[in-house]
């Protein structure tokens, strides 16, 4: 497993290959794109990395925590939020892009973090029950706050191998992944009203599966 991009032509470029390993989560571009943050598994253990966008200078962050899912960078480029494990399960950290230690910002078992593009709140998936997450949202200090729209989707969105939402580029809509193979669908939820409309109607007979997906910079393509 390694890291690509595709250049501006389409050409497909290889950044980084890994040896002894895989990459564990999709890779994160920094808001100025100069950036990439990903996890790679190296001899049983996923950590979490940053290298350039041109592929030079890959660096080790947070060597105390097991990642378990995507990275989301801060709006300023200085943080990135991470799901991860420190030996007592999977909970919500911000990492520092200077090497200074994580801060742990939940004490449930929490996943799937994702920074608002104005820096003002995270949302993240909190375990409920057993096979139940609660959609809910916190401060960059870990302090809860209220998302009405975002506490309405309840336990409603999968834990999906990638990030079941983003945010569209002005911060205003929430992008989830509603319901389980082979009934997906992508739905966009307005912040300010709470209401719901459905974007897909995927092939249920394909018996394709949704792992991951993003929104273009412009905001036009999922």
């Amino acid at each position: 497993d390694g890291l690509w991009k595709l250049d501006s032509s389409g050409r497909a470029v290889e950044l980084w290959k890994g040896g002894d390993g895989g990459v564990v989560a999709a890779p994160a571009i920094s808001p100025d794109g100069s950036r990439i943050c990903f996890s790679y598994r190296k001899q049983g253990r996923a950590e979490l990395y940053v290298i350039n966008a041109n592929g030079t200078g890959l660096t080790t962050l947070a060597k105390s925590i097991e990642v378990q899912s995507a990275a989301s960078w801060s709006p300023d480029g200085k943080w990135v939020a991470v799901a991860a494990n420190q030996g007592d399960g999977t909970r919500v950290f911000k990492v520092p892009l200077d090497g200074s230690p994580p801060i742990r910002l939940r004490n449930l078992l929490s996943f799937n973090p994702v920074w608002s593009p104005d820096g003002r709140f995270i949302v993240y998936s909190e375990q409920r029950a057993s096979a139940s997450f609660d959609v809910k949202t916190m401060t960059p200090d870990g302090a809860p706050i209220d998302v009405p729209a975002i506490a309405s989707l309840g336990s409603r969105l999968p834990l999906a191998f990638g990030t079941p939402y983003r945010f569209m580029p002005d911060g205003k809509t929430l992008i989830t992944l509603q319901g389980t193979a082979p009934n997906q669908n992508l739905f966009s939820l307005d912040l300010n009203t709470g209401q719901q409309r459905q974007l897909t109607s995927f092939d249920q007979t394909s018996g394709a599966v949704v792992q991951n997906f993003d929104v273009s910079p412009d905001g036009t393509r999922i």
